[in-house]
């Protein structure tokens, strides 16, 4: 019984030592991809430059410190691309950002609603305007 267990945590063992090292060695890997795609921008062959551009769109954030860099490469293809696909995921992560929800929690017990409102904007950070009711359109 206790092979048993010795068996299995060693095999555990052996498990999580390949996963971390497959992640350890994995960032390098799509450092090197991300260049080779980046080279790829200025292939003679439009299918393999749309598709470089496609991969490196699907990599995202991780790809944008090196399209910043590839703006100044001398091949003016290269710098067109990248200064495209640069635009392109500022304007997601930018989106992601302002779409992504704030969680508050307001206590308004014995509070006017003027300043429950008011609390409310500070909290989430936005700016909360409040039509005065002589002011307000019906239907």
């Amino acid at each position: 019984m206790t092979r048993q267990w010795w068996l299995v945590a060693l095999l555990f063992g052996l498990g999580l030592s390949m996963v971390s090292g497959t992640q350890a060695v994995g960032e390098p890997a799509e450092g090197a991809r991300i260049a080779r795609l980046i080279s790829e921008l200025a292939s003679p062959r439009f299918a393999e430059r749309r598709q470089a551009s496609r991969d490196l769109d699907a990599i995202g954030e991780p790809a944008l410190a090196a399209l910043r860099k590839a703006m100044s490469h001398a091949d003016m293809e290269i710098c067109h691309r990248a200064g495209q696909l640069v635009a392109a995921i500022e304007k997601r992560l930018d989106t992601a950002s302002v779409l992504a929800p704030t969680r508050v929690r307001l206590v308004c017990k014995d509070m006017p609603v003027s300043d429950a409102i008011a609390e409310l904007s500070k909290l989430a950070k936005i700016e909360i305007l409040i039509e005065p009711a002589s002011k307000a359109k019906l239907g």
